[in-house]
């Protein structure tokens, strides 16, 4: 229990004023036991709520990492072994050949041109 904090001269000086300060006290810390009990039955409506989301957060990692994986093998399908280059920042040989000489000068002779 708290230490009484009120000073001598402010205390109730009658018995009537002292069962009047005595209820108003219980009422307070009756008031003050309803509140906290409803903040604990909140805490716990709110910690399920977050196991009920931490739940469907790791389902969503899951579910992404199958999609992902499903991506993966379409790219391969679609595209070949290689297709995890075509999305590489830097090029890929053949590319930056063929940037580099381009089809004016530099590949002329190399690769025959179709109908020829």
């Amino acid at each position: 229990m708290a230490a009484m904090t009120t000073p001598v001269a402010e205390l109730p000086t009658t018995l009537a004023r002292a069962h009047a300060l005595i209820l108003a006290l219980a009422e307070e810390r009756a008031a003050i036991e309803a509140e906290n009990s409803r903040i604990g039955s909140e805490m716990a409506t709110l910690a399920a709520a977050n196991a009920d989301l931490a739940a469907v957060n790791q389902a969503a990692d899951v579910r992404i990492a199958e999609l992902t994986a499903i991506v993966k093998m379409l790219e391969r399908t679609l595209y070949g072994t290689r297709s995890e280059r075509l999305r590489s920042d830097r090029p890929r040989r053949r590319d930056a050949d063929h940037h580099h000489h381009g089809r004016a000068g530099g590949d002329r002779g190399r690769h025959p041109r179709p109908g020829s």
